[in-house]
């Protein structure tokens, strides 16, 4: 389910349940997720053993925490005191163990415990290479020489061709298959005879998980921004103008009741504007401060101002033609295309760069081995990236 349409995208088999940090619940709303689950529930745990060592150390802290007096916090206002958090808020490292030994478990792990039926896969980890290449060439030659088959993995094809260029800069001809899919950690399989290593390891990077695509800002209302307007509110209608926001009705159209956005216009006329042409309509931008002039519906105003700002739009695009040209005509200094040395540093980055990072470097540098004068502003908030793409800008020149 999409929050930002509304609508059901497709039936999931598996959901991953994160903490919700940003809500304060009472200590009777505090329930454990081990009370939701039916008594035949099969509980999948990984490494047990660190699970448990794990849930020990934070049982200690909260202890620690909550004795150190960090569990209170003081209303400004009324000047008191209160208790956010206390000890029955979070369930015992010994509760997890209780309910793991009352169910059905299956674990993945290095240990085998006593009376579990254990299937034993015969595979080891991804060795640490350090980022030091001449040990993964060497690493990959002894797995190639067993006639294993290797399997490179990189969420991001352009990590992949960087290995690529990579191993030709080394001149060492390692045959592997690319993968543009990640996963969490590499493996040796023995009994596959397969090598499944990941860039992020070789690297030293951290992992990210794959997210959703950002949502476009840019894109037509949907339900979610309808709900934030409030009656009085601006709103521009593609085929009809500028026509002010009332609210939500139902209305009965081919004998059933729908739900319609009702805009109001001038000389008191309404609009109704079904739930599905929600594509038609935007909150009105314009200069803080100013009041825009509200349509009349059946005018052909909209459509003469429509044509107006076309034609102008024409000019602006005529006028910006004619100064590129003249830019593009003059010279500049080229820069090389990218080397092993380029390559090493950006494949060094702990982080994954987003979408945009990875747009905003390209352009920077078709850019700067154009022969053309480089005219380019790169724009971002603070913490948006922008020093990454600066570095690599300045190590390629």
């Amino acid at each position: 389910f999409d929050p930002e349409t509304q609508l059901s995208e497709r039936r999931l088999l598996q959901v991953q349940i994160i903490p919700n940090i940003e809500t304060r619940f009472s200590a009777e709303k505090k329930i454990s997720l081990f009370e939701f689950l039916p008594e035949n529930t099969v509980i999948w745990m990984q490494d047990r053993r660190f699970i448990r060592e794990k849930t020990a150390i934070l049982e200690n802290d909260l202890s620690d925490f909550l004795e150190s007096g960090g569990s209170r916090e003081t209303d400004t206002v009324e000047g008191t005191v209160k208790k956010v958090v206390s000890a029955g808020d979070f369930i015992r490292a010994s509760e997890i163990d209780a309910v793991s030994e009352s169910r059905h478990l299956v674990e993945f792990g290095p240990v085998q415990h006593a009376g579990a039926f254990a299937i034993e896969f015969h595979t080891r980890p991804q060795p640490a290479f350090n980022r030091r290449f001449e040990r993964l060439i060497a690493d990959l030659k002894n797995w190639e020489s067993k006639k294993f088959e290797i399997y490179l993995f990189a969420d991001n094809p352009k990590q992949l061709e960087r290995l690529h260029t990579i191993f030709e800069d080394l001149q060492s001809s390692i045959r592997f298959t690319p993968v543009p899919t990640s996963i969490h950690e590499g493996f040796i399989d023995e009994d596959l005879k397969i090598v499944c290593y990941t860039d992020h390891e070789i690297f030293q990077r951290y992992h990210k998980y794959k997210i959703k695509q950002a949502y476009n800002k840019s894109k037509a209302i949907t339900l979610r921004t309808l709900r934030e307007l409030q009656p009085g509110d601006y709103v521009t209608h593609i085929d009809h103008g500028v026509g002010v926001f009332s609210g939500l009705q139902k209305i009965e159209v081919n004998g059933r009741l729908q739900e319609a956005v009702r805009l109001f216009y001038k000389d008191s006329d309404i609009l109704y504007v079904n739930i599905n042409s929600l594509h038609k309509i935007s909150k009105y931008t314009g200069r803080e401060g100013s009041i825009p002039k509200v349509s009349k519906l059946g005018s052909d105003a909209w459509q003469k101002l429509k044509e107006k700002t076309k034609t102008r739009v024409k000019e602006i695009a005529f006028d910006l033609i004619k100064l590129y040209a003249a830019r593009k005509a003059q010279q500049g200094f080229a820069f090389s295309p990218d080397n092993y040395l380029q390559t090493e540093l950006e494949a060094s980055f702990i982080y994954e760069d987003t979408p945009d990072q990875s747009k905003a470097t390209a352009d920077v540098k078709k850019d700067m081995e154009s022969p053309a004068p480089m005219d380019r502003l790169v724009c971002g908030d603070v913490g948006f990236g922008k020093t990454e793409v600066a570095i690599r800008a300045a190590f390629k020149a």
